[in-house]
Parts: structure tokens; sequence; C-alpha cells
């Protein structure tokens, strides 16, 4: 993981949290980023998915 945390980091993790209430994990690994995002659906999606 960076030793700091950057503009785009910062943001996509506040944002999700501040916005739908969601939850981001980020994972910095030797190949790559691993961003989980996990946040509730609206009534509408929830709707037309049968849920």
């Amino acid at each position: 993981m960076p030793a700091v945390n950057v503009f785009g980091t910062t943001l996509i993790k506040r944002s999700l949290a501040y916005e739908i209430q969601g939850q981001t994990s980020l994972l910095f690994e030797s190949d790559g980023l691993r961003c989980d995002m996990h946040f509730p659906l609206g009534e509408g999606i929830r709707r037309r998915h049968g849920h």
C-alpha cells in the first residue's frame, strides 16, 4: 500500500461512504490494485430484480 493516501483513493473511499452509505476496501498487491465496493441498491433496482 502506498505510504500516503493520495487524492484518488481518498475520493473513492470517502465519497462512496458519504454519498450512498457504502464501504470500500482497497488492497494494493504486487500485480495491481484490488478494489471491493459494497453499497445498498436503490428501491427501483431491487424491484426490477425481484428483491
